[in-house]
């Protein structure tokens, strides 16, 4: 993160929801029990929703409200 001069930070604002936050965490605790490497997870900051990448083709969206589905 970068300081402001006005003492906040580029990219406070921009954390997940605690619906989107524990929706990750059940996810990514299914998809590592299926020994199913995740090579990315990110806050998507255009849209707001986090993406997981997962194995070789699983790529997952999850909603501000914690709803989540797969991305083709």
């Amino acid at each position: 993160m970068c300081k402001l001069d006005k003492g906040e930070f580029i990219g406070a604002s921009t954390i997940p929801t605690v619906a989107q936050a524990f929706q990750c965490f059940t996810l990514c605790c299914r998809l590592t029990k299926m020994y199913m490497p995740i090579f990315l997870v990110r806050l998507d900051e255009r849209t707001g929703k986090v993406f997981i990448l997962a194995g070789e083709e699983h790529e997952i969206s999850i909603d501000q409200d914690g709803e989540w589905r797969y991305e083709t």
